[in-house]
């Protein structure tokens, strides 16, 4: 074959328990998992697979199993949930892909409005175009619609220099090219692919390349990027975006002059990565103490009603509005020698 290409490999739970350290021996750098099908489906090993990637440093993406004849919007939100699950927007994930190649019974323009809506919601959520997984012959069966503006994975099994294209398409992104490849770590068959490149150039396919380096979170998310929020925002430390933190991230976007959906996007990240948070009562940490000292209150990390009254009183005597909330006007005064 011509050109430049990184080899990678596709995935699901039929493959079973991988070995990881072994696939990455063998010349794998990167693979897509199946994370989610349909409304409610949730493969097993999206998580352990997810791992087994990152820990062995080969570049990894998800993908969604469509099914037209449901709500395209609910399917995105299947697939985002197990995005969240594994803090999805680490640096070197790949963008999301959606699998199109069951009709389901389904009519075209079925399948076209649902998959676009599909399409919409998980590009809003990420901030980039996911890649769509289709071959030619299947592409024509839904009518070959132009869907071209995002990336391409083509399925060709045939013998051939380069894969044969949907319509519309005037490149690929990357080729599956057998459904029966062998690999070390892996005891039976799997999908092979490649990548139409070399190493650097996955970045392009790159979800960190695009208008945010930070996955979307919301109610259900957890992990370390969690932890983080809920240190912005000042409510209890547990790595759960629960109740709580939902709360208190949808105060946080109302006093920053954002849309108060309680979900973590690009807007309310850049937002929490300011200098300082928006900190009001009930908020505890290292923080609340600097504030306390500046207002010569106790100083005990807790911002509770003195330290609140104590901060009004502050922002009489400097010319703010006296509402108790340390937003961005009054860290900037409190910053004041």
């Amino acid at each position: 074959m011509e050109g430049v290409f990184t080899q990678g490999i596709d995935v699901s739970h039929h493959q079973g328990n991988i070995k990881w350290d072994k696939v990455a021996d063998d010349g794998i750098r990167f693979a897509l998992i199946k994370a989610s099908e349909a409304l409610t489906f949730k493969d097993r090993k999206f998580e352990t697979n997810t791992k087994g990637c990152r820990d062995n440093a080969i570049r990894c993406g998800a993908y969604h199993f469509f099914r037209p004849g449901k709500d395209g919007r609910q399917q995105a939100d299947n697939l985002l949930s197990q995005l969240d699950k594994v803090n999805f927007g680490q640096k070197g994930d790949l963008l999301p892909a959606l699998d199109c190649e069951d009709f389901d019974e389904s009519s075209k323009s079925k399948y076209r409005d649902e998959l676009q809506a599909c399409l919409d919601r998980i590009e809003i959520k990420i901030g980039k175009k996911p890649i769509i997984y289709t071959l030619r012959s299947f592409w024509k069966r839904i009518g070959n619609p132009d869907f071209s503006s995002y990336p391409l994975w083509v399925v060709d099994l045939s013998s051939v220099d380069s894969p044969r294209l949907p319509k519309h398409w005037a490149d690929y992104v990357i080729w599956q090219y057998s459904f029966t490849g062998s690999v070390s770590g892996i005891s039976d068959d799997v999908d092979r692919d490649r990548f139409k490149g070399d190493l650097n150039d996955l970045d392009d396919i790159s979800v960190t390349e695009g208008p945010q380096d930070r996955p979307t979170l919301q109610r259900g998310a957890r992990g370390v990027l969690v932890e983080e929020i809920q240190q912005r925002v000042g409510v209890t430390v547990d790595g759960i975006f629960g109740a709580r933190t939902e709360a208190a991230v949808r105060q946080f976007q109302r006093d920053n002059g954002l849309v108060p959906d309680g979900i973590v996007g690009p807007r309310t990240w850049a937002a929490l990565g300011q200098d300082r948070p928006t900190l009001r009562r009930g908020a505890s940490g290292v923080l609340v103490e600097e504030i306390q000292r500046r207002v010569g209150v106790t100083v005990d990390g807790i911002f509770g009603a003195r330290t609140e009254a104590a901060v009004r009183q502050f922002q009489r005597d400097n010319g703010l509005v006296p509402d108790g909330i340390v937003g961005p006007r009054t860290w900037a005064a409190l910053g004041d020698d």
